[in-house]
């Protein structure tokens, strides 16, 4: 069968002429018509289209929702230039304006969609927000300027304004009773806090009145001893909790399991175990102890990684090659949970 046109309608047409009830993908008519295959960010290639704005007959310009293996995001596409751009949230009127007149266009599609922007940025009243305490900025992750959800992107800080790194809570209180902003930065599934925008004279006298340099060398100097208490308390909580769940795990085993689920990422540094309430202290550990000990072992004492790689690459395969292992993990857990007598 190939595809063709009836009644303004692209339709399977069969080799005898006869109509195929069969429905055409979206993605397909978008292509029978000339328009750009969109992609993601990193070149994923597109499995499936959804036309949001416009009609592939008639128009030159459509919005479409694009979604692949791992991503999805809605692409302005344009067959007359060939070329389509990946929209951002709160951006339909752009899209709007050029699916309806895409005379609108000059340049690349992509330069126009940025003069766009460029114009909402400089749109936006610094000093009405400058007014404001508490308010989350984040850096841009699309160029280099600051985001928020209600002001939408701008370009610059307000005059005078400056920033403050997190890290010295006592100048972040003082500062942070007037007018100030908190400055974030998206990770993969949650936000980070870097520290505090505000105007740079209340910056400055706040780390004078707290004792300037000296004092705040003093205060770093505590902290880290504190910090350091904390995180060797937490390794302890750790291997107790370990010990109780796995009483017959090896010495070896159980010394590479804390430095391994200790790092930077791994479950025995999440943040739950840190602020989880009192009542449950002892839950979250185990819990803890025993995502770490499974994980472990599955590395370890298995062909996990081996699997994985050679049998189910990619990031769906996860869940197939810890099947594969399940019974090896269930055994030697089971092994290392008997008491000892």
């Amino acid at each position: 069968m190939e595809l063709g046109v009836r009644n303004g309608i692209v339709v399977w047409i069969r080799k005898d002429g006869s109509i195929s009830p069969r429905e055409v993908p979206e993605k397909k008519v978008v292509s029978f018509y000339g328009f750009p295959e969109p992609y993601g960010a990193r070149g994923g290639e597109c499995v499936s289209v959804k036309i949001l704005m416009g009609k592939p007959l008639t128009d030159e310009v459509i919005l479409v929702e694009a979604r692949g293996r791992g991503w999805w995001g809605e692409c302005l596409l344009s067959r007359v230039i060939g070329e389509f751009v990946i929209m951002r949230s709160g951006e339909e009127s752009v899209a709007g304006e050029l699916v309806n007149d895409p005379t609108r266009i000059e340049g690349s599609l992509e330069d126009c969609v940025e003069k766009y922007r460029q114009r909402k940025r400089d749109a936006v009243d610094l000093e009405t927000m400058a007014k404001q305490r508490g308010l989350k900025v984040w850096k841009s992750r699309f160029f280099d300027g600051y985001w928020n959800p209600e002001y939408g992107e701008f370009n610059h800080l307000p005059q005078d304004w400056g920033l403050l790194p997190r890290g010295d809570s006592a100048v972040t209180r003082n500062v942070r009773k007037g007018p100030h902003w908190t400055l974030m930065r998206k990770a993969k599934r949650y936000s980070v806090e870097l520290g505090t925008i505000a105007p740079a004279e209340n910056i400055e006298s706040s780390f004078e009145e707290l004792g300037g340099e000296e004092a705040a060398a003093r205060r770093l100097n505590a902290k880290e001893l504190g910090q350091e208490k904390r995180e060797q308390l937490l390794t302890e909580k750790l291997r107790s909790a370990i010990l109780r769940c796995f009483p017959r795990i090896p010495e070896t085993d159980l010394e590479e399991v804390l430095n391994l689920s200790r790092r930077d990422g791994a479950v025995g540094s999440a943040q739950w175990l840190y602020f989880s309430p009192s009542g449950e202290t002892e839950e979250a550990f185990d819990l803890a102890a025993n995502l770490a000990v499974r994980a472990y072992v599955r590395h370890s004492y298995t062909d996990y990684d081996e699997i994985l790689f050679e049998r189910y690459p990619g990031e769906e395969g996860r869940g197939e090659a810890r099947r594969a292992v399940y019974d090896d993990v269930r055994g030697i857990l089971n092994e290392w949970r008997k008491e000892l007598t």
